[in-house]
């Protein structure tokens, strides 16, 4: 596995190591210098020296966690790697601690079901091989409807033209459905392409994806349906259940049914 997405590689320090930096012998003395520095009587120098004390001390702790922390990431580096390779000689491709990790990483059944299908030794007979394949492959394909990705804690604004709704639940996919729909059929001028919403080869987040406003929707609709509407294709309007042939019959639909309005010079439009 990549260190960088392996998630028993560690990246910060326990609490235990980090306290276990206050036993060193160096740190020692300098919190007894501190100590020292503290209850000494006061003097014109005093304050400075113990402010100084102070922060020569927090600097080496500093210093000494980054010590630590890389110390341990490179022990890592060299003996997991001989650790992983012992535990699958012995049969055990995907230990307890590594599948613990992995659903702690918010994998999702079907990632976790790829996982154990595939990170798989290879069968004793042709029959156990034959099956461990048909079983990977069988993996693969259920992964193949799962959209990747967790949705975004945030709406950020793009160029024209992009999509800034946020992410769909995908518990939800026939009520985002239907509430798009309303939406093309009510509003004057929607943001929801009324071509994606039909087309049942988009994923259910392509089709519901609102834009940030009309135009950018507009600019959409130009960029990727008109323009690319060629002599012999047509684009069906699920909606209204009518074929659009010509890219004229699809600009008129679009702004006459569905608010979609594109102005732009017809001859670089209309075929």
């Amino acid at each position: 596995m990549s260190r960088s997405i392996d998630p028993r590689r560690p990246r910060k320090l326990t609490p235990e190591q980090t306290a276990s930096i206050n036993d060193l012998p160096y740190i020692v003395k300098l919190h007894n210098r501190v100590k020292d520095l503290s209850n000494a009587p006061v003097g014109a120098r005093k304050d400075d020296r113990l402010q100084k004390a102070i922060k020569r001390l927090y600097n080496e702790k500093q210093r000494k966690r980054r010590e630590l922390l890389k110390d341990i990431k490179e022990r890592y580096k060299t003996e997991q790697p001989v650790k992983d390779s012992e535990r699958q000689l012995s049969g055990i491709v995907v230990d307890k601690d590594t599948r613990d990790a992995l659903v702690g990483a918010d994998m999702s059944p079907e990632q976790l079901g790829l996982i154990d299908a595939i990170l798989t030794l290879p069968g004793k007979s042709p029959e156990q091989e034959l099956q461990r394949r048909i079983t990977a492959i069988n993996a693969v394909t259920l992964y193949c409807g799962v959209e990747e990705g967790a949705p975004s804690r945030h709406v950020r604004l793009g160029p024209p033209g992009t999509v800034v709704s946020p992410p769909m639940q995908a518990a939800e996919p026939d009520v985002a459905l239907r509430q798009v729909i309303s939406s093309i059929k009510t509003e004057k001028r929607p943001k929801v392409c009324f071509v994606c919403i039909g087309n049942p080869h988009l994923t259910m987040r392509e089709r519901v994806a609102t834009y940030s406003n009309p135009g950018s929707l507009s600019r959409h609709f130009r960029r990727y349906h008109v323009s690319k509407l060629q002599v012999g294709q047509f684009i069906d309007c699920m909606d209204c259940g009518v074929r659009l042939e010509t890219r004229k019959e699809l600009l008129i639909h679009a702004e006459r049914f569905h608010g979609t309005v594109s102005r732009v010079p017809a001859e670089r439009l209309i075929v």
